[in-house]
């Protein structure tokens, strides 16, 4: 049991995860699988290095919202979830190295989500849901779809002023109908 207010430096692989408990903090050297820093998240400090090569959304924010620790992520290669938990995610000062893994969003997204989500990762993004519908100005959109997309099959509308290479290079996104208006 580690006392309140005592600070423990150990190898992340001499630890025995099973009986660490109490108030006091943990100053690992090595990494953790996202299930043992979960376990002990509320008892870590400084930076925690993440092993696992992949994660759910939630599963991060978890780590992000239970710990004072920073957690160093950048050993994945690929996250899924809800777009709005991918957000969250990749929004947070508590997770250090996202930004080149391969993103898998499960739920529908608006232009927006698919924006956000974009612009905070290099990696391919793969929509499990492609036939939603889309809705926004050409800027929006095409940076939206900017980048390696899964390939859209539902409706797009463009508002507000268009040009004719904007619309192409929006209509070269979807096999859906594409109405500017």
């Amino acid at each position: 049991v580690i006392e309140a207010g005592v600070t423990i430096t150990m190898q992340a692989a001499d630890a025995n995860f099973e009986s660490i408990s109490g108030d006091g903090s943990i100053n690992l050297i090595g990494s953790l699988t996202i299930s043992q820093a979960l376990r002990f998240a509320q008892n870590l400090s400084g930076t925690v290095t993440i092993s696992n090569t992949s994660a759910t959304a939630v599963e991060l924010n978890n780590l992000d919202t239970t710990s004072d620790a920073v957690f160093d992520v950048s050993l994945l290669t690929a996250v899924s979830g809800v777009a709005s938990a991918l957000i969250q995610a990749y929004a947070s000062l508590g997770l250090e190295g996202l930004g080149d893994e391969n993103v898998t969003v499960t739920d529908t997204v608006d232009v927006a989500q698919l924006k956000a989500i974009n612009n905070a990762t290099d990696g391919n993004i793969t929509l499990e849901v492609t036939d939603g519908a889309l809705s926004g100005n050409a800027e929006d959109l095409l940076a939206a779809f900017a980048g390696v997309v899964t390939r859209h099959t539902g409706t797009i509308t463009v508002t507000g002023a268009v040009t004719v290479i904007e619309l192409n290079a929006i209509a070269a996104e979807t096999d859906g109908i594409v109405t500017a208006t």
